[in-house]
């Protein structure tokens, strides 16, 4: 069963080199309801697109070519847009226990999955993500941090 969203205004950047992978994610993203989803199929694209949109969410693979997903993670985390440098990252890996996991949580992912993983646990995860930057963003919003598009 796929977890609906509780938020109606949540923009996800998906990030994988394999588009069968995108299709999929792409998929069970829609079926959560989320109504915006960008693709990139490497690290580079996905910055691009990070720095041109206001983001809720990343979920992005470990492993890609020519950028994989700790040069992008690096690349995002050392913005100095700071709220393209705070933006929620999901990563998903075939191992957990590798050292480029180690080095993911260094850079301060929000979260991982194994490959496989089923539709279920990887909506539950999304959710648990957007909820959690959703009452950031309302913090940040009370403080006057804020961005839009284009900014």
């Amino acid at each position: 069963m796929i977890t609906p969203l509780e938020h109606d205004d949540v923009n996800i950047l998906l990030v994988d080199d394999d588009s069968i992978t995108r299709d999929l994610l792409t998929r069970i993203l829609q079926k959560m309801g989320i109504a915006t989803i960008l693709t990139a199929a490497d690290g580079s694209e996905g910055l691009r697109l990070a720095h041109e949109n206001v983001l809720s969410l990343v979920v992005c693979d470990v492993q890609m070519r020519p950028v994989d997903g700790l040069a992008f993670l690096g690349g995002l985390r050392n913005s100095l847009d700071k709220v393209v440098a705070t933006t929620p990252v999901l990563m998903f890996t075939s191992d957990a226990t590798s050292t480029a996991m180690d080095r993911a949580r260094k850079l301060g992912i929000e979260g991982y999955v194994i490959k496989p993983f089923s539709p279920s646990g990887f909506s539950v995860r999304v959710a648990e993500l957007i909820a959690m930057h959703h009452e950031n963003r309302v913090s940040m919003r009370q403080y006057g941090v804020a961005k839009t598009a284009g900014a």
